[in-house]
């Protein structure tokens, strides 16, 4: 916490030299006092700020709580895809993943095969849309009050058509992908008995979708048509 704050303090230190005379402008410009030229200024300013400000959020607010390394590393690539390509990407580790490999539910390499498919799946959905708000993407990771570990993942990509659902898990069946992805997902949820539910969310909702990976010992199915 102290390195995040001194980090944020340095941030701030970086703006406060040109933030009054950028306010004064502001100012003068209601008033009609300043050339036109300066809304451009400004406008750029602004968008350069914003790319700055979200960069600096990953250097200072780096994931670092699922006690995997290699997996930290993965969550941060895709942080920097979401800066690239605009999307608003929170992820939250609400408990270390670590135990699950360590205790032999899930080998490290099929859980991060399962959460890259997952990100990607959630980042093509995005790219399908033909048009909408911006990107939305939310991962969550952590333990139910009963104890037992999830993945979850949200977005406001395009929604999975008809006849994808009816064939979900099936090798081969795509939107444009290669087909693999959540064939893949299927066949570890088979080896470590997880369940799989998938949620259309309620019309005017942030995101659109929401699949729950639940290490339950159960390897239930759940897909909302």
């Amino acid at each position: 916490m102290e390195e995040a704050n001194r980090q944020l303090s340095a941030e701030v230190h970086k703006s406060k030299e040109f933030l009054p005379s950028i306010h004064k402008v502001i100012q003068k410009q209601a008033a009609g006092a300043v050339p036109r030229g300066v809304q451009t200024e400004l406008a750029r300013m602004a968008q350069e700020q914003e790319l700055e400000t979200r960069c600096a959020l990953l250097e200072y607010d780096p994931v670092s709580a699922t006690g995997l390394y290699l997996l930290d590393e993965q969550l941060t690539d895709y942080r920097r895809e979401a800066i690239d390509k605009d999307v608003d990407l929170f992820i939250s580790v609400q408990d270390p993943v670590a135990p699950l490999v360590e205790n032999g539910v899930i080998t490290q390499i099929r859980l991060q095969r399962l959460i890259g498919d997952l990100m990607r799946n959630a980042f093509n959905a995005i790219d399908r849309r033909p048009s909408g708000p911006r990107g939305q993407i939310l991962l969550l990771l952590g333990l139910t009050a009963d104890g037992c570990y999830e993945i979850d993942i949200c977005g406001n990509g395009a929604p999975f058509p008809a006849w994808v659902l009816e064939n979900l898990g099936v090798r081969g069946t795509t939107t444009g992908g290669t087909g693999n992805g959540m064939a893949d997902i299927f066949d570890t949820l088979a080896l470590c008995k997880a369940s799989f539910t998938l949620q259309k969310e309620s019309e005017g909702q942030l995101y659109t979708k929401h699949i729950t990976i639940s290490f339950d010992g159960t390897g239930r199915l759940a897909i909302d048509h």
